[in-house]
């Protein structure tokens, strides 16, 4: 047992003594997690540094898949990172359109009332919504009207069908 918890102990003093001289010490860090690599620059593939992290071109393309990419072209710079991951970013060109892109303000969120933070009384004496039974006695005047409106727009349709004829 005390071997066990000596072995644990040493691994956790290890692991942080790693992670504190890699807070300090840039090449030790870059020695021990490693540095990103850039495989793909304006959208040419750096062969090179394929072979240096023994990567091959297919699993650079499935990486790209996975990432929305279809072709090479369109990437400006595709990064192995150090973690593993890989990064794409996009050429200017071929970035989505945001919604600054298109000069469009903030969104305003819609506010649905609830009944949160009412008390009891004040919920049984607010104005009662409208009843299905009262709705349904409604429809068919509205009905009605839409009827005649749809009625109005065809007649004017033919008028004008008429005209151009």
């Amino acid at each position: 047992f005390y071997e066990g918890v000596i072995i644990l102990a040493t691994l956790a003093f290890l692991e942080f003594i790693t992670g504190f001289l890699s807070l300090k010490n840039q090449r030790f860090a870059h020695l021990i997690s490693g540095k990103p690599v850039i495989l793909i620059e304006d959208g040419r593939i750096i062969r090179d540094n394929l072979k240096k992290e023994k990567f091959n071109v297919d699993d650079l393309m499935q990486e790209l898949r996975k990432q929305g990419v279809a072709d090479v072209d369109e990437v400006h710079k595709g990064i192995l990172e150090s973690c593993g991951g890989f990064t794409v970013i996009l050429k200017e060109a071929d970035q989505p359109v945001s919604r600054r892109d298109l000069g469009m303000t903030e969104f305003n969120h819609v506010r649905v009332p609830t009944a949160e933070g009412l008390t009891r009384q004040e919920l049984l004496s607010a104005p009662a919504l409208e009843t299905i039974a009262d709705i349904s006695l409604e429809l068919p005047q509205k009905l009605e009207n839409i009827t005649k409106q749809l009625r109005l727009i065809s007649e004017k349709v033919d008028e004008l069908s008429n005209e151009l004829l």
